[in-house]
Order: C-alpha cells, then sequence, then structure tokens
C-alpha cells in the first residue's frame, strides 16, 4: 500500500477515536484542537518520510553514476509534489468550511511558486532565442497575474515598458492597481476581452490552459490583433491538473496543449521538460509583422 494511503488510513482512526472522545470524555473545542495537531504531526512525519525517501533514490542514482540534474528533477517532482497535493486534499476534507482550509491553500499556492522556479530561467532563455527583441519596445499588455505570481510582468516594467494587466479576478486586480506601477489595470476575462488600442507586446502566460479549447482559437485571433509586433504564449505540455485556489475558480486548468499544436498555428517554439509533468513549459512567439 502506498504511504500516503496509510497515512490517510491512520488520520481516519484518529478522528474517529477523538470523535469518541467528543461524545463521552472531552470538551468540543479541546477535541478540535487535537485533531488539528495530530493531523499536522502526521502529515509532517509523511514529510520527512518522503523527502528521506527522496534522499535515498537520489543517492542510489549517485552510487549507480546514473544521477544527472534532470533526474533529481524527476525525483522530486514525482514524489514531493505528489505528496503536497495530497496533503493538501487531506485538509480539504477535513477543514473545509472551517475557515481553516483558505489558509491551507495559500500555503499551497505559496509552495508551489518553488516549482515554478524550477522553469523560469530556462524560459527565459527560450525567450531570448526565439524572441530576442521581446525587451525592446514599449508598451505590453501582459494577460493575468495573481499575487503570490506573476512570472515576467516585473520584467517588463524594469526595462521601462508602459504595463496594462488584463486580469478577471477582482482582488488580484486590486493587488496590482495597489502597486502603484502597473499603469493600467482592467479587470475582464479573456474571452471577452475587447481591446480598443494595440501594444507592442502582448504577453499570455500560462493563460491557454486556463480557458476551454474551443474558445482558444477566437482568442487568439482577438490577442493578435491587439499586438503590434509580438504575442507570447506559456502553457504546460500535455495534461497538468490544477483546481482552483485561494477562492479563484480561475485557477482551475480547463484545456491541455500538445507539442505541435502551437507550431500550426504559426507560431515558433521552444519545451521544457517532459509530457504531462508540473516542470514542463510550452514557449510560443508568433512576430506580427
Amino acid at each position: 500500500m502506498h504511504i500516503e494511503k496509510k497515512f490517510q488510513i491512520l488520520m481516519f482512526i484518529s478522528f474517529v477515536f477523538f470523535l469518541y472522545l467528543s461524545v463521552y470524555k472531552l470538551n468540543i473545542s479541546i477535541i478540535v484542537l487535537l485533531i488539528l495537531f495530530v493531523f499536522l504531526i502526521l502529515n509532517l512525519i509523511l514529510i520527512i518520510i518522503v523527502l528521506s525517501e527522496i534522499y535515498f533514490r537520489i543517492q542510489h542514482n549517485i552510487d549507480k553514476r546514473q544521477f544527472n540534474l534532470d533526474k533529481m528533477q524527476q525525483i522530486f517532482e514525482n514524489r514531493f509534489y505528489s505528496l503536497l497535493t495530497e496533503i493538501n486534499k487531506n485538509f480539504s476534507y477535513l477543514f473545509n468550511g472551517t475557515g481553516l482550509f483558505k489558509q491551507t491553500e495559500m500555503t499551497f499556492s505559496n509552495l508551489s511558486i518553488l516549482f515554478d522556479l524550477f522553469i523560469k530561467e530556462k524560459a527565459k532563455e527560450a525567450l531570448q532565442n526565439i524572441a530576442p527583441d521581446l525587451f525592446n519596445y514599449k508598451t505590453v499588455l501582459y494577460v493575468g497575474a495573481n499575487q503570490y505570481r506573476s512570472y515576467f510582468l516585473e520584467d517588463f516594467h524594469a526595462a521601462g515598458y508602459r504595463v496594462t494587466l488584463l486580469e478577471i479576478f477582482k482582488k488580484n486586480a486590486e493587488f496590482y492597481k495597489s502597486l502603484g506601477w502597473v499603469n493600467e489595470v482592467i479587470q475582464e476575462n479573456i474571452i471577452n476581452f475587447k481591446p480598443t488600442k494595440k501594444y507592442d507586446v502582448v504577453f499570455w502566460w500560462h493563460g491557454p490552459e486556463h480557458v476551454q479549447k474551443d474558445k482558444l482559437d477566437k482568442t487568439l485571433k482577438t490577442l493578435e490583433k491587439s499586438a503590434k509586433e509580438i504575442l507570447v504564449l506559456g502553457c504546460p505540455i500535455g495534461k497538468v491538473l490544477q483546481e482552483s485556489s485561494y477562492g479563484n475558480v480561475h485557477e482551475k486548468h480547463l484545456s491541455y496543449y500538445e507539442i505541435g499544436y502551437f507550431e500550426k498555428l504559426g507560431y515558433k517554439t521552444h519545451y521544457i521538460g517532459r509530457r504531462d509533468h508540473l516542470f514542463s513549459n510550452i514557449t510560443a512567439v508568433k512576430h506580427i509583422r
């Protein structure tokens, strides 16, 4: 039996035991605190065990002279990220509706940023190769940015761009309005967006997977008409699951794209990682002129 499943059984037994105590022995508030404490301890133990497993698997590959950074990334991704996903589900089952789960979602979202860092530098190299003039213009329409990660938004600001952000989720839009250096924030769904002007660059990074596939073609045509020079897209390779988070249903992945898809639409592309894996990335660029 997989170790995560064993711990789920232990958590269920603990929950039943504390429920028994609440009926016969202890105050309900004490029971809730005990459940939370035991739950956190069990998940901490689980994380330590899995990290130990990762260490020994990496050490095994080193001993066999089969070790490289890609191999380490695969081991780390397949075990540790799946562990975090499982823990997040456990928190959801136990604490949803109590006000505690919202905080666990935030924690999980912040942990996800660490994984994005694995591909950002490689993605920068890809952009330099297929769009070396990307930061040589003056205006950008940046599509989609949450409060915890915005990929290249700050890079455009540092390059002196006038930045217009298009963001559907109200709290995210308000956050970027408060920063001061984002010149304009438009709260709108990309599917319904009707631009009133053109931008030198339109940048839609890890956005295509958030719209239904049958609506992508129309959306891309709108963005292409909005760009004077370059349209840049980014998304995972294949099926990478992601659900809603921090109360934002628009974080959910609704569509998936394979190698070769954007080439057929006239884009230059670069690929990072493996199909259906978290660290994968399609960079797609179309020069409008």
